[in-house]
């Protein structure tokens, strides 16, 4: 498995993986991604792939993909008391291909992430996820994430209350 950075050549690819994830979390009844605004859309990974955050888990194909931001967060930066470190990156969008699902894709991204984070001396990564987000939140534990609070996400209206997550890096 190669991790990288994505590419525009990616998008179609990496569409089909979110439509994965998006099938995956509506059978769990969770509105998280299929709200009707239809976060995150192309154009949200045009924009990541244009800021140079958008990262791909790529085996022949685009089994993988996430969002390591570097620049503050205006949802946890809202909600500042929360949080144990004070420089971090934040994972955003991230999502599995269906038929690589358990196949340690996802935490291999994370710690892809982890020695982004290392490398250039950031305390912590930080991730949320959505209540019902089962599979999320048992890999977050799983690699050592700390569960911190609630925080409530400043670009949405409906549904916005996510689990948050910290891990020291």
């Amino acid at each position: 498995m190669i991790i990288r950075k994505a590419t525009l050549t990616d998008i179609d690819e990496i569409m089909l993986v979110i439509a994965d994830a998006k099938k995956l979390l509506k059978a769990s009844g969770s509105l998280q991604w299929n709200g009707p605004d239809n976060y995150p859309n192309k154009d949200t990974f045009l924009t990541d792939i244009k800021n140079g955050t958008c990262y791909i888990a790529y085996i022949d194909k685009v089994v993988g993909v996430m969002a390591v931001c570097k620049l503050p967060d205006v949802s946890y930066e809202a909600q500042k008391e929360i949080w144990q470190y004070k420089t971090y990156y934040s994972i955003h969008r991230i999502a599995v291909s269906k038929e690589y699902y358990h196949k340690n894709v996802a935490p291999n991204m994370l710690e892809y992430a982890h020695k982004l984070a290392k490398d250039n001396n950031v305390e912590s990564i930080r991730v949320d996820t959505h209540e019902l987000n089962k599979p999320m939140q048992g890999l977050l534990k799983k690699l050592g994430y700390k569960y911190v609070g609630d925080i409530k996400l400043i670009h949405s209206k409906i549904d916005n209350i996510r689990l948050a997550y910290e891990k020291k890096i």
